[in-house]
């Protein structure tokens, strides 16, 4: 062994802290770490940084352990921009903003809107019926949205008690049709019974706002309307069912309990 003219050794053999290889350096490193600079930096990333799996993808990622996002408060949790706004924690973020910052949740919004309808058209409910049809024609090929498969019912929007309705009605009437379009009236009714041209509205207590339950200023946060214009729109289509030749029944979800409509159907 080689001695320095201190007396030390000139040559001492250490152990790598990351790769756990064995080096050798001189008297003056006697306290160096590791072999070579690459080797203490790849230590240095592995003390600030980790490998996670993107919620999103799957794919793994590395971030750092310490570094905080400025808004949110949390260690980075996804691989890239795309993977982070098509998220699902995004995506309710979205959802809470959009129905915190909604217009049409803001009744102030909601009268400046019907204001500037009834200044412009004389109807606070007006909507341009021609201009949508152009419009769907031109972009769709089809006049109306429900007429595009992807729009059409997949049971999601038909209520319990308007299935449960339609299998009492279809025990007689195998010709019944549930949510039917009626291209002359342009309107979607619940049930439709072509052998005797009738319809039957089956209006849910707080889609409809029933009479019995609610006042006519009750106001529904959903429809954005009150009970009095929820019943108004409902007589609205019902005269104008009966006015093209359809006979027009309502059934009530509350009275629903022994089918109120069976006598009519049992007479017929």
């Amino acid at each position: 062994m080689n001695i320095t003219k201190f007396g030390n050794p000139n040559e001492i053999k250490r152990i790598c802290e990351w790769t756990g290889k064995e080096f050798v350096v001189d008297w003056k490193h006697r306290n160096q770490r590791f072999i070579n600079k690459d080797v203490m930096y790849a230590w240095r990333k592995s003390q600030n940084r980790e490998t996670i799996n993107c919620p999103t993808c799957g794919n793994p990622f590395e971030r750092y352990k310490r570094i905080l996002h400025p808004r949110s408060g949390k260690l980075t949790q996804y691989c890239s921009n795309k993977c982070s706004v098509s998220s699902d924690d995004k995506r309710k973020i979205l959802q809470k903003w959009i129905k915190k910052n909604n217009p049409m949740n803001n009744l102030i919004s909601r009268n400046k809107i019907r204001q500037s309808k009834i200044q412009r058209y004389g109807d606070g409910n007006y909507n341009n019926i021609d201009k949508m049809i152009d419009t769907n024609n031109k972009k769709y090929g089809v006049p109306y949205a429900v007429y595009l498969p992807q729009c059409k019912s997949n049971g999601k929007r038909i209520s319990k008690f308007q299935k449960q309705e339609y299998e009492k009605i279809l025990l007689q009437y195998p010709d019944a049709k549930i949510e039917e379009y009626l291209p002359n009236v342009q309107k979607f009714v619940d049930i439709y019974i072509p052998s005797v041209k009738k319809v039957i509205e089956c209006h849910g207590d707080y889609w409809h706002c029933n009479p019995i339950k609610c006042s006519s200023d009750y106001y529904n946060k959903v429809v954005h309307l009150t009970a009095q214009e929820i019943w108004d729109r409902d007589d609205k289509k019902r005269k104008l069912l009966e006015q093209s030749g359809y006979q027009v029944e309502v059934v009530w979800e509350n009275t629903n309990k022994h089918f109120k409509h069976e006598p009519f159907l049992t007479s017929v």
